[in-house]
């Protein structure tokens, strides 16, 4: 992809795989992000575990991919 059209929403912070927001959209990611999961707790813990994992574990597994495209080099895993 050419440079110029090249987006980042993110910037690799430390060794491991840490990324701190850069632009708005990095930040509004990450801040819709939070109440999926505030929401999922609240709504799912008290009626079955499991189905609260599955919706943590996907959640952060969409979370975690697109913040690995759209950080600058990579997440480092």
């Amino acid at each position: 992809m050419a440079p110029e059209l090249e987006t980042y929403w993110f910037e690799r912070s430390g060794r491991c795989c840490g990324a701190k927001p850069t632009g708005w959209q990095g930040r509004l990611f990450t801040a819709i992000y939070a109440p999926i999961v505030t929401a999922s707790a609240y709504l799912l813990v008290d009626r079955t575990i499991v189905g609260f994992l599955v919706a943590i574990l996907l959640a952060t597994a969409v979370f975690m991919l697109i913040a690995a495209v759209k950080t600058r080099g990579g997440l480092g895993w």
